[in-house]
């Protein structure tokens, strides 16, 4: 729980583990950790121990019976749910390479779980995102999911790239993980975070596009806005979604006055190009004006 509440910018809710052997899941509120749960409902275990779908399903309901709503996000973690988000990632055409953060739909798992549970392990390792791994516990793991997605009465999971082994490293809660992990990002880069750009804007994606914008200048790279749009897409940058992540890229391409309808992917229904391309323009202003990260 506290590898996923410190790399998602959460509140509330609900954090599930899926493993081989058993489910794990924790309530949370305000960022504290109020409630865990353990269920013998691995996705491995259930594989080896149902092959009827019904069964399975009736078995999964009855051990989930315990649990109440979530009054806030879902948050899923474990090497099953990861391959379900890059399945749907990849079926969606979601432009940004890692799935941290990313949003899959009960209502797609649902309509996963029913053609999963009809193919044997050799046609589930031959879809995409899947791999021979996991085609022995995907279809499972599906079920598993759906019910409790149904259970917490959630439309949605955010899946989470970091887990147990990522908390064994931290030592609390972080309060604030988005400047958290963008210092860590300047860090990375081995320059100062450049705090006054990222305090010029009050717009939220603004000022994490000029901070990051910012740093790869102070890098060296000759084109900061292209660097800045391609490696968005490429790496994990923990504290956000993968959406967030998404817009933040096309802000860094449109800071480059270069920025087409085709780049704007699966939000090009939602998004405006020329609005951006006006924020792109202040974005760049503010970066090509500041030293070494100060104005």
């Amino acid at each position: 729980a506290m590898g996923s509440l410190n790399t998602l910018p959460v509140d509330s809710g609900v954090i599930f583990d899926l493993g081989g052997g058993s489910l794990e899941v924790v309530y949370f509120s305000s960022r504290q950790i109020k409630e865990v749960y353990h269920f013998p409902l691995g996705a491995l275990k259930l594989a080896k121990d149902f092959s009827d779908e019904n069964e399975l399903r009736k078995k999964v309901r009855n051990e989930l019976s315990i649990l109440k709503p979530s009054n806030g996000v879902i948050i899923g973690s474990g090497g099953n749910v990861r391959a379900l988000g890059k399945m749907d990632a990849k079926l969606s055409a979601f432009p940004i390479k890692s799935i941290h953060g990313y949003e899959l739909y009960i209502k797609q798992v649902s309509k996963y779980s029913k053609v999963l549970m009809n193919l044997d392990a050799e046609e589930r390792s031959n879809l995409p995102g899947i791999g021979k791994e996991r085609s022995y516990t995907v279809h499972t793991a599906s079920v598993i999911i759906e019910e409790l997605g149904k259970i917490l009465d959630s439309s949605t999971i955010l899946i989470s790239s970091f887990g147990l082994r990522e908390g064994v490293l931290m030592e609390s809660i972080i309060e604030n993980p988005r400047e958290k992990w963008l210092e860590a990002f300047a860090n990375w880069f081995n320059v100062d975070p450049p705090w006054e750009v990222y305090n010029y804007f009050d717009d939220f994606y603004m000022k994490v596009t000029s901070y990051i914008l910012a740093v790869i200048k102070m890098t060296g790279f000759l084109d900061p806005y292209d660097t800045c749009y391609k490696l968005l897409r490429d790496i994990t940058i923990p504290g956000f979604t993968a959406k967030e992540i998404l817009m933040i890229s096309l802000l860094c391409k449109a800071s480059s006055g270069k920025l087409k309808k085709k780049n704007l992917g699966p939000l090009r229904k939602v998004l405006n190009k020329n609005k951006l391309l006006d924020k792109g323009k202040e974005i760049r202003k503010i970066v090509e004006s500041s030293v070494a990260g100060v104005l």
